[in-house]
């Protein structure tokens, strides 16, 4: 879509346009009344962009077209990523418009709107070049200053503009942590178990390497392993050539423990049953293009 800018500035590059101007250009309906935004409400492409599962449970937040209030991710070309916070929830996360514009001389072009959620101050835009095209990334850095006794989780979100719309083409986990108990065979305690992710962007897709790292209470390194896939793209979507480490060495690990754990706990009022067997051990590496190591 595209708007008249309404000129240049005197040094000839284009203008800095007001923050409303942009709920005008992306919502048109919300620049004047966002009070009264709802799931049939249309953006500039047409679609419904408030009847994403990710504006439930939220409530518009009348001051969100106020000056200041817009959060930005830089690009190349005058492109600029663009975050209308309209919604906020109980949970101090925010929800809204995400969308790809580029403000030149004389116009504004909007490439395309979709939805995104998270805390503002966690969140940050960009873009990258994946194949033949640019793409919008959003992070969700749930991990910053969290509790290191705690669970967090940081994650890259890719959207991909198609006919007006931001299509969400990939999540990444950049960086997870969770804790848990029983699942290394002759280990006691509460385990660390940490996911951190490098992603590169390719002509081919998204390469990403991967390392799943399990402690003990005293900080000791209990397993730690690594694994190189990759997100390869297929004409308008990616597909995965393995799944994540993740969940080979916590998610199929930890269920089952948790199983075992509730066949053997005691009802009320009876003894304490004995100790089941020991959750299995995490799964042979399998050989194929991705390459995995673990260090025992």
């Amino acid at each position: 879509m595209v708007r008249p800018a309404g000129g240049k500035t005197a040094t000839g590059f284009a203008r800095q346009i007001p923050e409303k101007d942009y709920w005008g250009l992306v919502v048109p309906d919300a620049q004047n009344h966002l009070e009264s935004v709802n799931a049939t409400t249309l953006d500039c492409a047409g679609e419904h962009v408030f009847a994403s599962p990710l504006f439930e449970g939220a409530t518009v937040d009348g001051s969100a077209v106020d000056e200041g209030r817009i959060t930005y991710g830089g690009g190349v070309n005058r492109l600029r990523v663009v975050w209308l916070r309209s919604h906020q929830t109980q949970e101090k996360t925010s929800a809204g418009p995400l969308a790809l514009v580029r403000v030149l001389d004389d116009y504004v072009e909007v490439y395309g709107v979709g939805a995104y959620k998270g805390e503002p101050e966690k969140s940050r835009f960009g873009l990258e070049r994946l194949g033949g095209e640019l793409v919008v990334t959003a992070v969700s850095d749930g991990c910053a200053g969290a509790n290191p006794q705690g669970s967090c989780d940081t994650t890259l979100h890719v959207y991909r503009p198609v006919a007006g719309r931001l299509d969400t083409l990939a999540e990444i986990g950049l960086e997870r942590v969770r804790h848990a108990s029983g699942i290394e065979p002759g280990i006691t305690g509460d385990l660390r178990f940490k996911l951190t992710s490098s992603p590169e962007f390719k002509k081919d897709g998204i390469h990403v390497i991967e390392e799943v790292a399990v402690t003990d209470e005293a900080g000791h390194t209990v397993r730690k392993a690594e694994l190189e896939r990759a997100f390869l793209l297929d004409r308008s979507k990616v597909n995965a050539t393995a799944e994540s480490l993740w969940q080979r060495l916590y998610e199929e690990r930890v269920a089952p423990a948790k199983s075992e754990k509730a066949k053997t706990a005691p009802a009320a009022g009876t003894e304490k049953a004995p100790p089941g067997p020991p959750a299995p051990a995490a799964p042979p590496a399998t050989p194929g293009a991705n390459k995995i190591r673990e260090d025992l």
